[in-house]
């Protein structure tokens, strides 16, 4: 406003707005509890059991999961849905799925003008220098100036995990140890629970770890 002048209040906007989610993980299951509520390709959807009677595999359901907890605490949200993962030719039972670094980055580079205000991530990489990824590093960068970035710090962090082909238990995690990410660890009930990523003297959990919340029996 002019000077001596005074400017008059805005009109208050009382109308409601859908905020949106992206959801990156497995594939989804259109369960009837999410119906309306996100976008998603066809590839991102779960598809019929295989016809010569094989089971679903265990992590099928873990998109599935997650939506129904981000639709829990914002009922309105809109997600949009996306996956990295791709059919192995001729794999078989968790072999014939995979999500290649780069497949992974280039999604994510596909958020950028999506206009979602929230992108969360339950997947991640190690590396064996402890160093992120460039290719990573640099798609979440392009991200952050426009949404928050909020992703799991892992279950890796039982002393018998590395045995178990996953990370060793104070391994950094990739994109949750990214400065410019949020890293979310798993509360038991108690405290942190024995899976969450260890410090460097594995007596404390990971330094990059900046919030916690309920992540054992959660229904």
């Amino acid at each position: 406003p002019a000077a001596g002048t005074v400017a008059p209040l805005p009109k208050p906007d009382h109308t409601l707005s859908r905020v949106s989610v992206g959801l990156f993980d497995t594939v989804l299951a259109p369960h009837r509890q999410l119906t309306g509520s996100y976008l998603a390709d066809p590839d991102t959807l779960v598809g019929p059991i295989d016809d010569d009677g094989g089971e679903r595999l265990w992590w099928e359901g873990h998109s599935t999961f997650i939506a129904g907890i981000i639709r829990r605490h914002a009922p309105s949200a809109v997600l949009d849905v996306r996956t990295a993962l791709r059919r192995v030719p001729g794999g078989s039972g968790d072999e014939r799925w995979s999500m290649p670094l780069w497949d992974f980055a280039d999604l994510l580079a596909d958020y950028q003008d999506a206009g979602v205000a929230v992108l969360n991530l339950s997947v991640g990489v190690a590396t064996d220098d402890g160093r992120a990824p460039l290719v990573l590093e640099r798609a979440i960068a392009q991200l952050t100036p426009s949404m928050v970035v909020v992703a799991a710090a892992g279950n890796h962090g039982e002393p018998h995990a590395a045995t178990d082909g996953r990370p060793a238990p104070n391994a950094a995690l990739f994109p949750a140890a990214l400065d410019n990410v949020i890293a979310v660890g798993a509360l038991d009930g108690t405290g942190a629970a024995a899976f969450t990523p260890r410090g460097a003297g594995q007596a404390d959990t990971a330094p990059w770890i900046n919030v916690f919340a309920p992540g054992v029996d959660v229904v």
